[in-house]
């Protein structure tokens, strides 16, 4: 049993379609996080919570794949085909429309108590996911991962919905939605959601919901409407808290349900993010 493979399984799981620590004949019996020691549960249990958070990115991205046939989990060479032969660069992946993961699965240097990791981004400009830090594209890396940190990136202007529920074991659909959105470039993302049991999305009972980023470097503006489906699916209102990443506070905020001006819960800059809050906002019309 080795605590550095339990980790990088978690944190490869967090960022797979599919995460689960059953295993009916494994050899090890180590698979809960509290039978490890402190550090590794602590590590653990953040990721446990940003699965659950990702729920919301996961199911939309689901939906994609029903009805598009966009796979959630693509290989980087599906996109950039000149990356097929290249070893260093061939277990990376796209994990959904917004990410780029390239999964640790070596041990780390003992002697910096680092993983090493050659990484390929792509044309365009990057972000680190966790900490928000700026890289060009085009470009082959080098990098160094801490047990706590893995290897994903957003592209620029990406837009990635997170549930944020305060009762984590309620897996219902959120009253309360994060959404992380990647300066630099306009973009769209459509977050889709229905009952997540019944077969009643069928018959229209689902919700379709555009979060519309228009980026100017001055002056950007954020547009969160239903567009398709039904009321009553998602919660009547919704409490938002924006966070744009990497980001200065802005110098004047205002927002708007409809036509009409609406207050402003809160606005702050936490890490290196600009974070806007609003609270119970109609979840059918235009934010």
């Amino acid at each position: 049993e080795d605590s550095e493979l339990y980790l990088r399984y978690v944190e490869f799981g967090t960022f797979s379609p599919i995460f689960r620590f059953a295993s009916s004949y494994g050899h090890y019996y180590k698979r809960e996080p509290w039978r490890w020691n402190n550090q590794v549960f602590r590590v653990v249990k953040d990721y446990l919570n940003l699965r659950l958070q990702l729920s919301s990115y996961l199911y939309a991205e689901g939906y994609k794949y029903y009805k598009l046939g966009i796979p959630i989990f693509m290989p980087l060479y599906h996109v950039v085909p000149e990356m097929l032969d290249e070893p260093d660069y061939k277990n990376e992946y796209f994990f959904g429309s917004e990410l780029l993961v390239s999964p640790i699965t070596t041990k780390k240097d003992m002697a910096m108590q680092r993983s090493v990791e050659k990484i390929y981004l792509p044309n365009g400009t990057w972000y680190d996911f966790k900490t928000g830090k700026r890289f060009n594209g085009n470009t082959r890396y080098v990098m160094f991962f801490n047990d706590e940190d893995y290897p994903v990136f957003a592209k620029s202007g990406s837009i990635i919905p997170l549930s944020n529920r305060s009762d984590r074991n309620n897996i219902s659909l959120p009253l309360d939605l994060e959404i992380h959105i990647f300066p630099g470039t306009s973009n769209v993302y459509t977050l889709y959601e229905d009952d997540g049991l019944t077969s009643l999305y069928k018959e229209g009972l689902f919700l379709k919901t555009d979060i519309d980023y228009n980026y100017l470097k001055n002056n950007y503006t954020v547009i969160v409407r239903s567009v398709e489906g039904k009321s009553g699916v998602v919660p009547q209102k919704r409490n938002y808290r924006f966070r744009f990443r990497n980001t200065k506070q802005a110098e004047e905020v205002k927002a708007y349900y409809n036509d009409r001006e609406i207050p402003i819960a809160s606005q702050y800059i936490e890490d290196n993010d600009f974070v806007v809050e609003v609270r119970k906002v109609n979840t059918i019309g235009q934010l």
